[in-house]
């Protein structure tokens, strides 16, 4: 269970968390980055993904406790850096091996319109375990968001376009209901 002791199963966080349209970054202060939010606060196991402190805010992704802008040293491009955090040890202990199929079956998602799930491990070390999992970081933020720029600047979005991202959903959709076992999105609206 999350941190709070009630609520989604944590593994639903992270399906909910794949298949996002995007994630909205927010500023800990008012104005440009600064070197405070660049700052490097933890470094995966392998080396690859840097954690800053800048967060990245998850609109309605239940169990995500939080999530950070996080530099992908590889590919050279920022990633969104998740944690779900565990109230106790026994809670974690409890649900390790679903967690691990569910991440598993994660990390093989490959669509087009689909965030990115690239890898994922777990922090035991401390009285409050955390699974911390890597996603494509969606500069766009959600499709609410999106739309909601759009109508500022656009006085008319035109049909075709509208009929490419309902296509483009609907095939997100199919693919995950394709899987097998077939992948539950659970509650996916605009705002995730």
């Amino acid at each position: 269970m999350p941190a709070s002791g009630r609520g989604p199963d944590p593994t639903a966080a992270a399906v909910a968390a794949a298949t996002a349209v995007a994630v909205k970054k927010t500023s800990l202060e008012s104005g440009d980055d600064s070197e405070e939010e660049s700052e490097i606060l933890e470094e995966s196991p392998c080396g690859r993904w840097l954690k800053r402190r800048e967060v990245v805010e998850q609109r309605d992704v239940p169990g995500i406790d939080c999530a950070y802008l996080a530099m992908d040293t590889e590919e050279g491009v920022e990633v969104v850096w998740n944690e779900v955090q565990f109230s106790e040890r026994k809670n974690y202990k409890a649900q390790e091996d679903k967690i691990r199929q569910v991440f598993e079956s994660l990390t093989q998602l490959q669509h087009p319109n689909i965030v990115n799930f690239h890898r994922y491990w777990t922090d035991t070390h401390n009285d409050k375990p955390r699974v911390i999992f890597i996603t494509e970081y969606m500069s766009s933020g959600s499709l609410k968001q999106f739309l909601k720029r759009t109508k500022r600047n656009v006085k008319k979005i035109s049909l075709t376009a509208w009929k490419r991202w309902c296509t483009q959903i609907l095939s997100a959709l199919s693919y995950l209901h394709s899987c097998s076992p077939p992948i539950i999105h659970g509650n996916l609206t605009c705002d995730t």
